[in-house]
């Protein structure tokens, strides 16, 4: 008797240890996650139904943990008064979480859903918090607190570059080239050309128009002029002569000192504008728009010395390196072939470099991309120590 109660007891004892198990509540998986303490982080759970219409967002994938929320990082958004954007502005998807987030979506978060949550106040002046919640395909969420920076903006952006143009009848031109716009608070306002009362095919003088505009609506205007010429080589010689006229070059009989004096000219006179080359001109023309205009890349002021070196006496030539990423002069100086080069990017270590030789030039080729690497059979003799 004795015993048949004791197997009674025990079965008892096993049937509520039973019922325990499976009337303990189970936690919900696709119920959305909100953030807890950090010292009690969410359960993760592995389930192979995504969610409750069956959709499943990586296909195949059964080992997703669905209440684990989102992982999103805040990015502080600037606007100007009278925009608005959506929420999504406000975070972005750390790159080595970005397999784990599918569908994302986001709301902003309004005072009465708690969180310390504010919709954001479209018109106010100055910088705010903002609130936002961020939810995933698996309805986990996350809170985020960004900030948002409205402003007044009433500067108008700034256009550099813009100068007068010389240009040979019949050519072409790219006005933008050269042509820079910069804002205090918009970093990509916009550049708008108007040269509609340009006539290239006619020599006269004509107005060119360049507006910027940023996104606040503030906008600047430059006007220059464009002088539409045919020149002729006794042109190109007379502005050459009347630029060496003010640098006094005929002062001095030496003509190691001439070359001297018409490098340090063209070095710090010439703009750099690495786009600005001679565009299939004619060598007068684009020799003579370089000494009017003092703006180009290597060719310009290779260009620009090899006139002004000719007018002054010095016997010079063209060379380039061996890949054809850069021009210079050759001078003949004291009975001997010289390296030249008033390009503004030259070594500022070196500053005299009107007369240098080809030892120097190997010495400095490294530090500038093989700049000075040339075909020596392709020119005369050349000073090499």
């Amino acid at each position: 008797m004795a015993a048949k109660k004791s197997i009674i007891s025990a079965a008892l004892a096993l049937i509520l240890i039973t019922a325990s198990v499976f009337l303990e509540p189970v936690p919900n998986p696709l119920t959305a996650f909100a953030p807890q303490d950090p010292e009690s982080p969410p359960k993760r759970v592995k389930a192979a139904v995504i969610n409750p219409e069956g959709f499943d967002p990586n296909p195949g994938d059964t080992e997703r943990f669905l209440n684990v929320p989102p992982v999103v990082r805040a990015v502080p958004v600037l606007l100007f008064a009278g925009e608005q954007i959506e929420s999504c502005a406000f975070y972005k998807v750390p790159a080595e979480n970005a397999d784990d987030h599918v569908g994302l979506t986001s709301e902003y978060l309004p005072a009465a859903a708690g969180a310390g949550g504010t919709t954001p106040d479209w018109g106010y002046i100055g910088t705010q918090a903002v609130h936002i919640r961020v939810r995933d395909a698996y309805d986990s969420y996350t809170y985020i607190e960004s900030e948002l920076t409205i402003a007044v903006d009433t500067t108008a952006p700034l256009i550099t570059g813009a100068r007068d143009l010389t240009v040979l009848v019949g050519t072409t031109v790219a006005f933008r080239s050269g042509i820079t716009v910069t804002d205090d608070l918009d970093p990509d306002p916009r550049l708008q050309v108007d040269s509609s009362a340009v006539d290239l095919q006619q020599i006269a003088t004509y107005p060119l128009i360049y507006t910027a505009t940023d996104r606040a609506g503030n906008s600047s205007r430059v006007e220059v002029r464009v002088h539409v010429v045919n020149i002729s080589l006794g042109d190109l010689h007379k502005l050459a002569d009347e630029r060496l006229q003010r640098l006094r070059v005929f002062d001095t009989d030496d003509m190691t000192e001439r070359a001297r004096l018409i490098y340090r000219y063209v070095l710090f006179n010439m703009e750099y504008v690495r786009a600005i080359g001679p565009g299939g001109q004619s060598d007068e023309y684009f020799a003579y728009s370089t000494l009017r205009t003092m703006r180009g890349n290597c060719i310009a002021s290779q260009r620009a010395s090899e006139i002004l070196l000719e007018r002054a006496g010095v016997t010079n030539m063209r060379i380039q390196n061996t890949d054809s990423t850069h021009v210079w002069n050759l001078v003949f100086l004291d009975d001997e072939w010289y390296h030249y080069d008033a390009t503004w990017y030259n070594d500022c270590r070196f500053r005299e470099a009107h007369k240098f030789t080809t030892e120097k030039a190997y010495e400095l080729s490294p530090n500038r991309n093989n700049r000075y690497h040339f075909d020596e059979s392709l020119y005369p003799p050349i000073r090499q120590s």
